[in-house]
């Protein structure tokens, strides 16, 4: 087993002192460009973004709502009016001034003389023709013709031999219906007699009475019952559900118009601000700061990892 020479006790201080000269400070140095990345970053790009946030994000968010939004706002509210009062005009202009003519036009120049015309030349004629060469002829052969040998012919072998057949028929029904008559004639005055005393002293009672009850029960009992629902529903529409609506639906034109649309449009202002801001930070500040610190430590001979495209887990810092 071999040991390490010892060093002479003459020697060690002077090693001591080179060693405090010329490698100390080399250290330090190496722990400088170590920290010089973190240095950087709290030294210099927090604060640049917090001014550019303060000074420039948020002056140009404000300037931007009261400056582009707001006036856009009065501009097309201005616009949308006008284009109603424009639609208006222009259904005037094309109800009185286009269609209006056109459709006289159309009735009086092309409908009336085609309806005259149909009228005078073809529809009459036509009907005289129909009339006098075709429905008169027609009708007098039928009613000569036809109908007067039919109806002798139905009036003296029909009718009149019918006639005489019922006649005889209703002789012989009339003497059965006497006797029949005066065989049931004290058994329906009896049935009668005993129906009216039935109306009289039973029926009549019975509906009298059902017809008070009814009376009563609807005086005292339905149409109290249906006046009470009738006035609380009425008073709760009145005085409960119409109020709470019309405040509900206030409430909720003043939040969407006066909170959520300008809260929306704030947010997407600043967020839209916030990423050209970080963009601007990483592609403007940080990337040639590190690129610059790279090529530093590069030239003095220290070695260093090339820069990755992706981040790392400081969010958004670039690796070294």
């Amino acid at each position: 087993m071999t040991t390490d020479p010892q060093v002479p006790t003459w020697l060690r201080w002077p090693l001591r002192a080179v060693a405090v000269v010329v490698v100390l400070p080399l250290r330090l140095a190496w722990e400088a460009l170590r920290l010089l990345p973190t240095l950087l970053h709290r030294g210099v790009v927090v604060p640049l973004a917090w001014l550019w946030q303060h000074l420039v994000v948020i002056p140009l968010a404000w300037l931007a709502h009261h400056l582009v939004v707001a006036p856009a706002t009065w501009i097309w509210r201005r616009l949308t009016w006008l284009g109603g009062h424009l639609a208006t005009a222009g259904a005037w202009f094309w109800r009185y001034v286009l269609v209006a003519p056109i459709a006289w036009t159309w009735r009086n120049v092309i409908v009336t003389p085609i309806t005259w015309t149909w009228r005078h030349v073809i529809v009459t004629p036509a009907a005289w023709i129909g009339r006098y060469l075709i429905a008169n002829p027609a009708v007098w052969a039928w009613r000569y013709l036809i109908v007067i040998p039919v109806g002798w012919i139905a009036r003296y072998l029909i009718v009149i031999p019918a006639g005489w057949a019922w006649r005889l028929a209703a002789a012989a029904v009339r003497g059965i219906a006497g006797g029949v008559r005066w065989l049931l004639r004290p058994v329906g005055a009896g049935l009668r007699w005993i129906g009216e005393m039935s109306v009289r002293w039973v029926l009549r009672p019975i509906a009298d009475a059902v017809l008070w009850a009814g009376q009563a029960c609807v005086r005292w009992v339905i149409r109290p019952l249906v006046t009470g629902v009738g006035w609380v529903a009425r008073a709760g529409y009145r005085w409960l559900l119409h109020p709470i609506g019309v405040a509900v639906r206030g409430a909720g034109r003043l939040i969407h118009r006066w909170a959520l649309r300008p809260a929306v449009a704030a947010v997407r202002a600043l967020g839209s601000a916030a990423r050209r801001s970080r963009l601007w930070v990483r592609d403007e500040v940080w990337r040639p700061t590190a690129a610059a610190t790279r090529s530093a430590l590069r030239a003095a001979g220290i070695r260093v990892r090339p820069a990755s495209t992706g981040t790392g887990a400081t969010g958004g810092q670039p690796a070294e």
